[in-house]
């Protein structure tokens, strides 16, 4: 077969995978190693292809690298404790000028657009900002790390905008503090929480080969854990947190390997690694079987008074109305969704087993039954909370009064428990 048909017939493959990831949002790491590789100019050219077919990018660059060899270079000293370097004001100066200049070499190598380079007539724009919010990480163990810190929030509203029109949204190991001071953060947990934030479909981590090797094609969660059991690999690391947050599919893929971005994503076989949620693990509607499960899930909110009792006899008759996290044939999450002729919908029930707390499982099934009411026409949610405002403030919902609920709820309305209302228009 000649090279050009070799091409037509590879490109024809790439076509449905160029489809299913056009407004698609995804985020990229860049450590230090992946900067000062050879191949970064490539790499650059693949992330601006990216954009081009439509994936919406954010990439996440690091300097911990760079910011060692300045300090060991000046004799400046430092301490290192569980793999988190303390950051003194000294430090800190070097840690900005580092990553400003990286910032700068980045938006340089996106700006060329001569003609006869691969970037020519690709018009990429990169904006960065203020972005990452961020808090001190403390005093741990006796250890002052001064201004190490921690990811706060993401403004991930602004991002959004900034990627709805095709632009390009560069973050790095700097987070801002209310009080206008600057933290050194890791590159891997911004891109954890920026991911997480922006509900990114991949979170994709480019790392060197020693931290590639030996690792199955595929994996799911539980392989990964075992496997960090045994030793540190910080790029493992990183997609675990991003499958534990909630990102779908979570990639690592050879710094050094020409076009490997390009091959993980429109190849049927990929290049990379990719850990995904366990394949055992789905959300569905609940039925009769489940009934049990969701009796003990909902047992302890019960008991400490955070949700309103139901005896068996009422789930039962209402079991249509909820779904479940089902993993391995066990039930490990569960909600509900009471649709009101006006409507709206109640949502109720949010309960997560234990083990999985903190497994992003609670947002997974919301957002199983927010995308549920949409396709039955419901415009608006509500829910009745004492305990977890916080959680659905996050997620788009508004404190609001009795009144507006419907007059079939508002008629049951328990004033003594005194629930707090929050709303959410799905339009």
């Amino acid at each position: 077969m000649s090279s050009s048909n070799s091409f037509v017939q590879a490109f024809r493959q790439s076509a449905p995978y160029i489809n299913s990831h056009r407004g698609k949002t995804v985020v990229i790491t860049l450590d230090g190693y992946a900067l000062k590789s050879p191949n970064l100019v490539n790499i650059v050219h693949d992330i601006a292809l990216l954009n081009s077919l439509g994936v919406r990018i954010v990439l996440v660059y690091g300097t911990r690298l760079q910011i060692t060899e300045r300090l060991d270079a000046e004799g400046i000293e430092y301490q290192v404790k569980n793999c988190i370097r303390t950051t003194s004001q000294e430090v800190m100066q070097h840690v900005k000028a580092i990553s400003g200049g990286t910032r700068i070499e980045l938006e340089a190598l996106f700006s060329n657009g001569l003609p006869g380079t691969q970037m020519h007539g690709a018009d990429i724009s990169t904006v960065s900002g203020n972005f990452v919010s961020a808090k001190p990480l403390g005093v741990i163990a006796g250890v002052d790390f001064h201004f190490t810190g921690t990811v706060r929030r993401i403004d991930h509203e602004t991002i959004n905008h900034l990627l709805d029109n095709r632009v390009i949204v560069l973050l790095s190991n700097i987070g801002y503090s209310s009080t206008g001071e600057c933290f050194n953060v890791s590159s891997k947990e911004v891109a954890v929480k920026a991911a997480q934030a922006l509900r990114a479909d991949k979170l994709i981590v480019l790392a060197r080969d020693q931290d590639t090797q030996g690792l199955p094609h595929e994996m799911m969660p539980e392989q990964a854990r075992d496997i960090l059991s045994q030793g540190n690999n910080p790029p493992l690391a990183a997609l675990l947190n991003g499958a534990r947050a909630g990102i779908p599919r979570n990639h690592m893929i050879s710094l050094d390997e020409d076009g490997g971005l390009l091959s993980e994503l429109f190849t049927r076989d990929g290049c990379g690694i990719m850990l995904s949620h366990s394949a055992f693990e789905t959300i569905r509607q609940a039925n009769s079987m489940d009934i049990a499960s969701i009796m003990e899930l909902l047992k302890p909110l019960e008991d400490a008074g955070y949700l309103v009792k139901r005896e068996r006899e009422l789930l039962e008759r209402e079991i249509n109305h909820f779904a479940v996290i089902s993993r391995d044939n066990s039930v490990i999450a569960c909600s509900a969704l009471y649709p009101y002729d006006d409507g709206s919908a109640e949502v109720a029930c949010v309960a997560t087993h234990p083990d999985y707390r903190g497994d992003n499982k609670a947002s997974l099934i919301l957002d199983y039954l927010e995308n549920k009411a949409r396709d039955d026409g419901l415009e608006v949610l509500f829910v009745l909370t004492t305990q977890s405002s916080h959680f659905f403030r996050e997620r788009g919902y508004a404190v609001s009064s009795p009144d507006m609920l419907p007059q079939q709820k508002r008629d049951l309305y328990n004033w003594q428990r005194n629930s707090q209302i929050l709303v959410k228009q799905l339009n």
